[in-house]
């Protein structure tokens, strides 16, 4: 615990300092007009061209002697970039910003970038050492100005730092103004909670189709890259399309580490799109099945209906322990199995339920009898009718709902929504809606 309450802060003032300093760091003598033009520029010519020689010239003369002065010089903005790459001083880079030309007064920065270049010390220390053993892998920001939301996004190689602010834009300013209002962070298998804190504004002082320049009241400069567009979605309307809600979907998989409302509505686009695609083309049910085969490790659930109304909501729960489901579609009768592991490999089963599955066209729905239990991957028993729905109801990993289900004669099922070599989204026969991830089968 001691170690906890000493990573909290630590965390926070990294984060905060990625977009801004920190409160009471803020001088308020210096100017927004201060800030956009760095100090460093007055070092010289002769000191600059002596570290960079001809990259440097190249990036001077792509801005300077481009016949469109309204353009973007993109042979500028190329070279500033293998310049953070190849980590040149500040000094250098600071000067190759500084003969952009500025961006106009509120130019459109919406969209998820990743970070190429910072010259603060507390995420560069983030970025270098990574988090308790945990290597750092990426850096981004996803800004939505239509939603006035911005969330920063430390990601580590088994953990995450998610820190989500309002921020307010105006037309007539390059200024951001923001204010953390949630903070969450994990290591391996730990998530907890963080209080945000902070607030604080940076100014960008160039943006194009691929980049972002800023900065702040310090005088710190951030150079960041175009990923994608925002992901900060709404509702369910927000994804742009069905690759990009996947995109979304797919990248929550893999990292655990994007936000409750993206997830859910993201969920729900796909829900919806694959529907009417499916609608409108009978073959993609089959497909899916055929996408379908294999073992699927729950990644996180909104829960049932009743368990939705107790958080108030379509709430998102990461999956705390290991899930796998294994459909075994080339067997007559298909075959599925729903295990509960010990251990993030699935080696060892606490309890293993098995049994037929049939695929329902045009609706692709999966239904599903369970006719036999193993417990500890030793023990096994054959189920009577119904007596899955039971257990599974009164543990808490099944819904009560399929207990109704069997009393009418009905079976357990879900509504299955997608499923491509990564990911797989369905409803279950208690209203919740899930996404897992494909992985390697356990061991019987």
């Amino acid at each position: 615990m001691r170690c906890l309450h000493f990573l909290a802060p630590l965390l926070l003032t990294a984060v905060h300092a990625f977009v801004a300093p920190a409160p009471h760091r803020m001088s308020a003598t210096r100017s927004p007009a201060s800030v956009a033009r760095s100090p460093r520029a007055a070092a010289g010519p002769s000191m600059i061209f002596d570290e960079i020689g001809k990259k440097f010239q190249e990036a001077v003369a792509a801005v300077t002697e481009s016949p469109d002065a309204a353009r973007r010089p993109s042979p500028a903005v190329a070279v500033l970039l293998e310049l953070c790459r190849d980590g040149a001083p500040r000094e250098v880079i600071e000067a190759v910003i500084d003969k952009l030309p500025p961006s106009p007064a509120g130019a459109d920065i919406t969209g998820r970038w990743e970070l190429a270049y910072t010259s603060e010390k507390e995420v560069l220390f983030l970025r270098e050492n990574g988090l308790l053993g945990l290597p750092c892998t990426g850096i981004f920001q996803d800004i939505s100005t239509e939603q006035g939301r911005l969330e920063q996004l430390v990601l580590f190689d088994g953990g995450f730092l998610r820190v989500g602010s309002t921020c307010t834009t105006s037309a007539s300013s390059p200024r951001v103004d923001f204010k953390f209002d949630s903070c969450a962070a994990r290591w391996k298998g730990l998530e907890l909670p963080l209080p945000p804190y902070g607030q604080g504004w940076f100014d960008t002082v160039y943006v194009d189709g691929s980049v972002r320049i800023s900065r702040d009241v310090r005088g710190d400069t951030q150079v960041v890259t175009r990923v994608g567009p925002s992901e900060l979605y709404a509702s369910p309307e927000s994804p742009a399309s069905l690759e990009q809600a996947v995109s979304t979907l797919q990248r929550a998989a893999a990292t655990k580490a994007v936000g409750p409302d993206a997830v859910i509505n993201a969920l729900l686009f796909v829900e919806r799109r694959m529907r009417e695609n499916c609608k409108a083309n009978s073959a993609k049910g089959s497909e899916q099945l055929e996408k379908l085969n294999g073992a699927w490790r729950l990644v996180f659930t909104t829960g049932t209906l009743d368990t939705q109304a107790k958080l108030s909501g379509n709430k998102v729960n990461y999956f705390p322990i290991t899930a796998v489901q294994e459909f075994d579609t080339q067997s007559q009768p298909m075959r599925i199995s729903n295990g509960i592991y010990l251990d993030e490999a699935a080696r060892s089963a606490l309890v293993r339920f098995t049994g037929d599955f049939q695929w329902l066209l045009p609706q692709r729905k999966l239904e599903f009898d369970f006719d036999n239990i193993a417990l500890g991957g030793r023990l096994k028993f054959d189920l009577p009718k119904g007596k899955a729905a039971e257990l599974g109801a009164a543990s808490g990993l099944g819904s009560k709902g399929n207990v109704n289900l069997e009393k009418q004669g009905k079976k357990p099922f879900f509504l299955w929504s997608y499923a491509d070599d990564s990911i797989a989204t369905a409803r279950g026969g208690g209203g919740g809606i899930a996404l897992w991830t494909r992985t390697v089968a356990p061991m019987a």
